[in-house]
């Protein structure tokens, strides 16, 4: 059963109702890079879901897929190298995959944005906060008259303190926790229902970083936004994160509801990033780590690309990519530890 069939039924509320069918459903997702030394499979049949005002985590080591991932769902991978080249994007029951570009030009910023871990990259030096939030509202919104209370309100809302004088201020001017509250009033302007946050946090000391996730968990909560979370860090993962999905090579290994994922992880990979992280309880010499390194994505082994660095690995793990295996209703993974005989000896 492939994971969209598996993802995409409606699935039945603690209270006993139907939960509203996903704002977004990728199926089958394939995102390559055609290099000299090869075709890169950066996104390799990926799928996932995500409600309105559900939280899904991307979790995974640098080049695992979950960035190129984002920008597909924009359709803003880098070309001519780079190409979508099979799937489906559901977007509130609209394939953006097959829309012309102008409407994708719409759809970006209106029904989704994006927030990226380095604030420069997104704002413009030269202009100032104040503009660069209208310039949002403009190409989105019609215009009536009420701009600058309209950006005003923004501001406010992300928690900018002296709001109004700080319209006229420039990027620099700002600190790194506001530079990225002031993207935040950027990528909200417009009301999207889906915001893509790329490692939002990671510029920001821990003690901002904390404000500005219960920021985002405020906004979402105000608007029933639905935030996909691209994130290498298990802890900010659990704490924002309605659910998970594990990255490696290009493909989702497990996805899980987050207490199920760090309480019961089925995937060896994911039992590795767990067994990772320090324990405050007991002393150590040495931090655990999973031996090896991701193999290059234009020369990926055949069958499971984790098994090279798996200690648990089976003859079959080199030979055949393993099936995905549902262990409950919202918990799947693909590894062969937990294929039953038959799919084995297919």
């Amino acid at each position: 059963m492939s994971p969209a069939d598996t993802m995409t039924e409606p699935e039945a509320s603690p209270s006993g109702g139907v939960v509203d069918a996903p704002l977004l459903s990728v199926e089958h997702l394939k995102t390559q890079f055609f290099t000299s030394r090869g075709v890169v499979k950066a996104v390799d049949d990926v799928s996932f879901t995500l409600r309105a005002g559900e939280t899904l985590g991307v979790l995974g080591e640098s080049g695992s897929g979950k960035s190129v991932t984002a920008l597909s769902i924009l359709r803003l991978v880098p070309s001519p190298a780079g190409r979508i080249v099979g799937g489906r994007i559901m977007l509130d029951g609209e394939d953006i995959l097959r829309v012309p570009d102008s409407r994708m030009r719409k759809i970006r910023g209106k029904l989704i944005s994006m927030i990226l871990q380095d604030p420069l990259t997104s704002l413009n030096p030269v202009f100032t906060v104040g503009d660069q939030v209208a310039e949002s509202l403009r190409i989105h919104q019609p215009a009536d008259g009420r701009l600058r209370e309209r950006v005003l309100s923004l501001l406010k809302r992300v928690g900018i303190p002296d709001a109004e004088r700080r319209l006229e201020s420039y990027p620099h001017q700002f600190s790194g926790g506001m530079r990225q509250r002031a993207v935040g009033a950027i990528s909200i302007a417009s009301g999207p229902k889906l915001l893509i946050a790329d490692e939002p946090t990671t510029s920001l000391d821990v003690t901002i970083q904390a404000q500005y996730l219960r920021l985002l968990k405020d906004l979402q909560k105000q608007s029933n936004l639905a935030i996909l979370f691209i994130t290498h860090d298990l802890g900010v993962a659990a704490r924002v994160c309605d659910r998970v999905a594990v990255m490696y090579c290009g493909r989702i290994v497990e996805e899980a509801a987050v207490r199920d994922l760090f309480d019961r992880p089925a995937h060896p990979y994911t039992r590795g990033l767990i067994g990772s992280l320090p324990k405050l309880d007991r002393r150590v010499d040495r931090l655990t780590s999973i031996p090896g390194q991701p193999p290059q994505l234009y020369d990926v082994p055949p069958g499971c690309p984790f098994a090279p660095r798996c200690s648990e690995a089976m003859d079959i793990c080199s030979r055949k990519v393993p099936p995905e295996v549902s262990l409950a209703s919202t918990h799947r993974v693909a590894c062969w530890l937990h294929a039953d005989d038959e799919s084995r000896h297919d």
